[in-house]
């Protein structure tokens, strides 16, 4: 008995020791986010360098960086746009099941030789939606969401459903992912249990728009948004490091960020015929 007495003495102290960190003098990290999507627009990419934990200032913009976003058949260079660190392609629109590939050619280490960053993505073929309707069927106490359309199983679909209700945006990270394995069918209708911030109640307008993304975006989305969430389960944390895309390919420093090609659908309005307060508000 004093051996397990003594095993629990020391976990117990031993948890209370001080870990000093010096979060700003972290070695700066590169960040690359940029997408291409179906929709005929200038399509951007933006780049800045990582600032201390505690800062509380915005990344520094990265400037004159040479970039590319091409196909097997096509190079769409980008300009740098007034604002520091963001860079435009001409108004283009991109291909369902087309691969793209990013190309960043910038000396941020600052030795005198620009590295190469890389990254590719494919873009998925989103869904036919003909029309959505909230309706009072609940799953898991949330109201289901019918889509009536297509589905298109040939490659990876993840739905990533963002929502404005009566004009009012939900927020950047107020989203719910649908894998595969969630996208049932019954005929050409598709129930997708969702919810909306403050609940639904009879006539109000509801905007949805679903974009399909491949695996590795919606990882990606998925962990930045648990990292931006201050709310997470007891003994338990934010992934430490959110996966990305982007590599360099001749030096060795670290990239944050995602590069991702994903069809954009189009803004579904619908008004609600139910009440429904969630049970958690």
């Amino acid at each position: 008995m004093k051996k397990y007495l003594f095993f629990l003495v020391i976990i117990f102290t031993s948890c209370t020791a001080l870990i000093d960190i010096n979060t700003d003098d972290a070695e700066p990290r590169l960040i690359i986010f940029g997408s291409i999507s179906n929709d005929f627009t200038r399509h951007s990419v933006q780049i800045t360098r990582s600032a201390g934990y505690f800062s509380g200032e915005a990344p520094p913009a990265i400037t004159n960086a040479v970039i590319t976003i091409s196909t097997e058949n096509e190079v769409f260079e980008l300009l740098q746009d007034t604002v520091p660190g963001v860079y435009y392609t001409d108004s283009i629109a991109g291909e369902p099941n087309e691969t793209y590939t990013l190309d960043v050619l910038l000396d941020f280490d600052n030795d005198g030789v620009a590295e190469h960053y890389r990254a590719v993505s494919k873009m998925p073929k989103g869904p036919r939606v003909d029309s959505i309707q909230l309706s009072d069927y609940i799953i898991d106490k949330f109201p289901v969401l019918m889509l009536y359309g297509e589905v298109f199983h040939d490659m990876e679909n993840n739905f990533c459903i963002y929502t404005t209700k009566n004009n009012k945006p939900q927020g950047l990270f107020d989203f719910m992912m649908f894998p595969e394995s969630m996208i049932v069918t019954i005929g050409n209708i598709y129930p997708l249990p969702y919810f909306v911030r403050g609940g639904i109640h009879v006539g109000d307008t509801v905007n949805f728009r679903i974009d399909d993304v491949d695996n590795a975006y919606a990882i990606f989305l998925s962990q930045a948004k648990e990292e931006m969430s201050m709310k997470t389960p007891f003994f338990s944390s934010p992934p430490a490091e959110v996966v990305t895309n982007i590599h360099c390919l001749d030096a060795n420093i670290r990239v944050s960020g995602f590069f991702a090609a994903y069809h954009r659908g189009e803004d579904m309005i619908t008004i609600s015929t139910i009440n429904f307060d969630m049970p958690f508000n």
